[in-house]
């Protein structure tokens, strides 16, 4: 269909819309920047709301180019194209609503899109965290092994240094019973002594006695 009467309007013979054009059902003049569709029979122009046309089939009307239409007149002084025009106005309606329906459809699948992208980049996010996080992890166990083998090393110079106390500490002990045995020898030996310098001052106390005695 061509439009001559500007973006508003729908003819598909070409007709050329006068300025006496005037509309079928209320008969005032057909505007170009009105809504309008002309018969397809009788050529006779009418505006879509005499006409009742909903707005989504006549902007699917400008947008086809190839439909066919035509007055409720002509409609009914005709049963057999009326009945045809209504299976055709059945299935252009459907045509919207499934262009509609359609439409929602790809807005959904376009949203579900935007959401999916969304997911993918807190995904993405969220495996650049634990990446992070698993670096840090790998740097702790590792310090954590230093640590330990540290520990097994200072706990190895432990033992070691335990070990020579140990050795130490019998070598004291050693010693030490070496001491008290010499000890006890010391004290059997001084009291051997004592015995006998008790006996030498016995003898000479007995000999000054007996020295007095003679004098």
């Amino acid at each position: 269909m061509e439009d001559n009467k500007g973006d508003s309007n729908v003819n598909k013979q070409g007709q050329v819309v006068n300025v006496d054009d005037q509309c079928g059902n209320c008969k005032s003049k057909v505007k170009d920047t009105d809504k309008a569709v002309a018969c397809e029979i009788c050529e006779v122009w009418f505006h879509t709301k005499c006409e009742e046309i909903p707005d989504e089939v006549y902007e699917f009307m400008v947008k086809g180019n190839q439909l066919f239409w035509c007055c409720t007149h002509c409609r009914f002084g005709c049963v057999k194209l009326h009945n045809r025009m209504g299976k055709i106005e059945k299935s252009q309606t459907e045509m919207v609503q499934r262009q509609v329906s359609l439409k929602a459809m790809v807005s959904g699948v376009k949203e579900e899109i935007c959401k999916g992208q969304d997911r993918n980049k807190e995904i993405d996010q969220q495996q650049n965290e634990l990446s992070g996080m698993q670096q840090a992890l790998s740097h702790t166990v590792q310090e954590v092994k230093d640590s330990l083998m540290a520990n097994q090393d200072k706990h190895k110079e432990l033992e070691e240094r335990l070990g020579y106390m140990e050795a130490k500490s019998v070598k004291v002990c050693e010693i030490v019973e070496k001491n008290e045995e010499h000890t006890q020898d010391l004290q059997g030996r001084v009291g051997v002594l004592e015995a006998k310098m008790l006996n030498v001052e016995e003898k000479v106390c007995n000999m000054i006695t007996v020295q007095n005695t003679e004098k």
